[in-house]
């Protein structure tokens, strides 16, 4: 299997400190020679690019700002560790995420811009090793993992609806 490393961030929610809150992927765009990370969130319905930060970057790429017309982005290659997802479709909520002055998109630092859903693993097995910090995406439940305790269940989407109403997407 090939493994994604992801990274955990800490947050103080309703109070309470809470060490392993949100859990990050780096992941690349298409040929974009910027590193950024998007938060695996399989509570949600569809993976969605944040507009405020991806804007910057459309401004400076005109190959992704041709791809992207809110409500989505389309024929996307989203790389995450050596694994790549190509020619995907991911949302673009054009209003949504930090906004951060145009030179800071020639900075190292990675940039959060998105949320990674259950749509992009649809069809697959996700395999997540929580203890070594990394995920992998398989076809089929590979042979090492087929007698560990573990809980198996089934995501079926039917529509994911973001803000604007002409953003439905069909899903099985």
């Amino acid at each position: 299997m090939e493994w994604i490393p992801f990274t955990w961030e800490s947050d103080t929610i309703s109070g309470e400190y809470i060490e392993k809150a949100y859990l990050y992927i780096p992941v690349k765009i298409d040929d974009l020679p910027h590193d950024f990370t998007m938060q695996l969130d399989l509570g949600t319905t569809t993976t969605v690019f944040d507009g405020n930060v991806l804007g910057t970057y459309l401004e400076q790429y005109p190959s992704l700002s041709k791809k992207c017309n809110a409500p989505w982005c389309k024929d996307i290659n989203l790389q995450m560790g050596s694994v790549v997802f190509s020619g995907i479709d991911i949302g673009y909520m054009k209003k949504a995420g930090e906004v951060f002055p145009n030179d800071s998109v020639y900075t190292d630092t990675p940039k959060d811009i998105g949320v990674i859903g259950p749509d992009i693993f649809q069809n697959k097995i996700l395999v997540i090793d929580y203890k070594s910090n990394r995920l992998a995406v398989s076809d089929s439940l590979p042979t090492e993992y087929k007698d560990l305790p573990a809980e198996k269940f089934e995501l079926k989407m039917v529509l994911c609806y973001f803000h604007s109403a002409s953003m439905v997407k069909n899903a099985s």
